[in-house]
C-alpha cells in the first residue's frame, strides 16, 4: 500500500479595495488586510481574519473563527458561524455594527 504526506498552499495578494472570497474543502483559511469585505469559508480547519473591513463573513465546519477588526462601520455586517468549534473575535468598543454569532456545539 502506499501512503502519502502531501500538502498543498497557497498565497493571494491582491489589493486593500478588493472584495475577497477565500474557500476551501480541507484547511485553513486566513485573511489579512482587505478593506473592501470578506468571504471565506473552509469544512475542516480554522477561519482567521485581521486587519480587515467591509461586511465580514467567516463559516467553518470542523474549526474555529479568529476576527481581529479595528474599526466597524454601519454598513460592515459581521457574521461568524461554526459548528464544532469556538468564535474569537476581538472588536472595537462603541461599534456601529452588530455581530452576528452562531456556534452549534462549543463555545463563542
Amino acid at each position: 500500500s502506499r501512503t502519502t504526506d502531501a500538502s498543498a498552499g497557497f498565497i493571494a495578494e491582491a489589493p486593500a479595495t478588493v472584495t475577497m472570497d477565500g474557500r476551501t474543502s480541507n484547511g485553513s483559511v486566513q485573511v489579512d488586510g482587505i478593506a473592501a469585505g470578506v468571504a471565506a469559508r473552509t469544512s475542516n480547519g480554522t477561519v482567521r481574519a485581521w486587519n480587515v473591513a467591509g461586511p465580514v463573513l467567516l463559516e467553518t465546519t470542523n474549526g474555529d473563527v479568529r476576527l481581529s477588526v479595528d474599526s466597524l462601520t454601519e454598513t460592515g455586517s459581521i457574521d461568524l458561524t461554526t459548528t464544532n468549534g469556538s468564535i474569537q473575535a476581538e472588536l472595537p468598543r462603541g461599534g456601529a455594527c452588530r455581530p452576528s454569532l452562531s456556534v452549534c456545539y462549543c463555545r463563542v
